[in-house]
């Protein structure tokens, strides 16, 4: 049960209730709508089971930050240390004794009906004549359910018992709406989860075609097996590309400025953090103040590669293009790479600085710390790539380019989704937005 101090936390800075809300524990709700005690709504239940060795059970398990219930795996009785365990029903509410503090909880879908978990899991029962089961795992990701699970100051507990849980507010509308706010959620989370599969699949379809690229050149999929190979220490590669030390086909490179950054000043300066998945995030800048000279030696130029050099061994060696016209610098943990244009288009030796199997080779050149790993200017040059002619690295670029333009707007897609659920999970859970007239949501997974 909530403790008056956490409900009074709870409580804080809550707007004043319009005339047709009422002001509760948690937030103005509709006057139509109650706002109840889980232990209303649900009821403890226990149903062990002593395993067998010769039989085989499927085990569940919870997702963090309140993602569901999912498959953890098939196993043999003979291989469960605990003989003793529980089983599950599907529409339970399930809740992990100690991740329930992280959104360890959810309802249990039907192709997991009598799956298995241990003790250190509570299962509820939910009374379907007052709750709908979908409507209460929604509820579940609301910001406001999940500060009661993990109240702040001296209510804090190492771990969740079933008595906290039957404590826990939720505002429980007509049983008819529930279904409809349910409806509504998980039409636009199946469009979400649709649009992130398809980030998923363009990402291997880019890993797929890197490998491919890299390999056969700028052939059709179908025409591979008719180009000509060489064997070289890289793998494979077209007999007519050219094999060669980063170092020959570069102008320059150079450590940037060692310099701590502020959260403003004249320049802005790209750090390490600024690298993300071979593309530049400016979202999160310093600034530096130089002096003219000074600036000038360190000012990027459109089609500079930047490398990052020291980092964690999982993240040293990230590449991107400086594809900006604003004036900008760079952070010394990174290095800047200027390629000599008449061997090398930037975006080709980004894109091959980025493939995974580069990657790879690059952790091999690291020197490894006990937190950073670092890849210095000379290990860089020795690097050996793999140099086609310009137009072949140019029709490289053009295809990886296409596929990137369709992953960033799979993800433009899912992002906006993902704020559309979110915005209507609040407003929907708080009735500041009521369902009726919300049904062509229903399309939405095939907009």
């Amino acid at each position: 049960m909530l403790g008056p101090d956490t409900v009074a936390e709870l409580s804080a800075d809550l707007p004043a209730a319009p005339a047709d809300f009422r002001d509760t524990e948690l937030n103005p709700l509709p006057v139509d709508w109650q706002l109840v005690r889980l232990g209303e709504v649900l009821a403890h239940r226990k149903e062990f089971i002593t395993v067998r060795d010769e039989d085989e059970y499927k085990r569940c398990r919870v997702q963090v930050r309140a993602q569901g219930i999912v498959l953890r795996d098939f196993v043999r009785g003979a291989d469960l240390t605990i003989k003793q365990q529980q089983i599950v029903r599907a529409g339970d509410f399930l809740v992990a004794e100690i991740d329930a503090k992280v959104g360890g909880f959810g309802i249990v879908p039907p192709t997991l009906d009598g799956a298995v978990v241990s003790s250190h899991y509570f299962r509820f029962e939910i009374d379907r004549k007052r709750l709908f089961e979908d409507f209460l795992g929604f509820a579940a990701m609301t910001p406001s359910f999940q500060k009661q699970v993990s109240p702040r100051g001296s209510t804090n507990y190492a771990s969740v018992r079933p008595k906290h849980v039957m404590g826990y507010l939720i505002p429980l509308p007509p049983l008819s709406e529930q279904r409809a706010i349910a409806r509504v959620l998980r039409t636009v989370q199946r469009a979400r989860e649709a649009a992130e599969r398809v980030v998923a699949a363009t990402r291997q379809l880019k890993q797929a075609m890197l490998r491919h690229l890299f390999t056969y050149g700028p052939v059709p999929v179908d025409q591979a097996d008719r180009v000509p190979l060489k064997e070289t220490e890289i793998g494979p590669v077209p007999e007519h590309w050219e094999v060669l030390p980063l170092g020959n086909v570069l102008r320059q490179t150079q450590y940037g400025l060692s310099v701590r950054g502020q959260r403003s000043g004249q320049f802005p300066m790209l750090r390490m953090n600024n690298l993300t998945a071979g593309r530049l995030d400016t979202t999160d800048l310093q600034f530096v103040d130089l002096d003219p000279a000074t600036f000038a030696r360190y000012r990027l130029n459109r089609g500079d590669l930047l490398f990052n050099r020291t980092n964690s061994l999982e993240l040293v060696g990230k590449t991107a293009m400086f594809d900006e016209d604003d004036p900008f610098t760079f952070a010394s943990y990174l290095v800047r790479v200027v390629v000599d244009p008449n061997s090398v288009v930037p975006a080709y030796l980004s894109f091959y600085m980025n493939d995974q199997r580069t990657q790879a080779r690059l952790k091999l050149l690291a020197s490894r710390g006990v937190s950073q790993s670092n890849i210095n200017a000379t290990k860089l040059r020795g690097l050996v790539v793999p140099v086609p002619p310009l137009a072949e690295q140019s029709e490289i670029v053009r295809v990886l380019d296409t596929i990137d333009n369709k992953f960033a707007t799979a993800e433009r897609r899912c992002q906006s989704l993902l704020l559309l659920f979110q915005s209507l999970l609040h407003n929907l859970m708080t009735g500041q937005v009521r369902v009726h007239g919300l049904t062509e949501l229903e399309s939405i997974g095939g907009a």
